[in-house]
């Protein structure tokens, strides 16, 4: 039976496509396809994640909140075949401790959950961690994985012609 590869994703990167952040969404959706489609790779989080990912931006600014939103994120989170969730209890919970007090020792910042989901990340091995938050890329070497932006293998070409009314 084929190992499956982890990738790892920090709530960042959901709230980026669900808050459609122009230059993020389209290749976080190619990403999602192509997750869908390999049986070999799927992206795992924390479920501190389903927390943080509580809201949308324009529910915030307006103070009002949708159903609509609701249900897209209770049905994103539902879609076994793309996410699995590492759980969080008190060996990751120790572990991101230990984490934070080594962030000290090393002059850097890190926040709780930010330590939360390295860790996560770590507990599973994952080949990569993907997030938007360029402060974490300097944990690569502790956590064991490269840590950086979402990016897809094969990126899908816009197709632009050059008559196109539509520019």
């Amino acid at each position: 039976m084929p190992k499956i590869s982890y990738v790892y994703c920090d709530a960042n990167v959901f709230l980026a496509y669900f808050n459609a952040e122009a230059g993020r969404v389209t290749v976080l959706d190619q990403l999602f396809e192509e997750m869908q489609k390999d049986n070999q790779r799927k992206i795992v989080t924390s479920v501190v994640s389903i927390t943080e990912v509580s809201h949308v931006a324009e529910e915030r600014t307006r103070n009002r909140l949708d159903k609509k939103v609701y249900d897209a994120l209770e049905s994103f989170w539902g879609d076994n075949s793309l996410i699995e969730f590492v759980d969080f209890n008190e060996l990751i919970a120790r572990q991101a401790r230990d984490l934070i007090r080594q962030a000290i020792s090393l002059k850097y910042a890190l926040r709780t959950n930010d330590a939360i989901h390295l860790t996560s990340a770590k507990y599973v091995g994952v080949s990569e961690c993907f997030t938007y938050d360029h402060k974490l890329n300097k944990f690569s070497s502790i956590i064991g994985c490269d840590i950086r932006e979402p990016y897809v293998s094969s990126p899908k070409l816009p197709l632009v012609f050059p008559d196109d009314p539509q520019k």
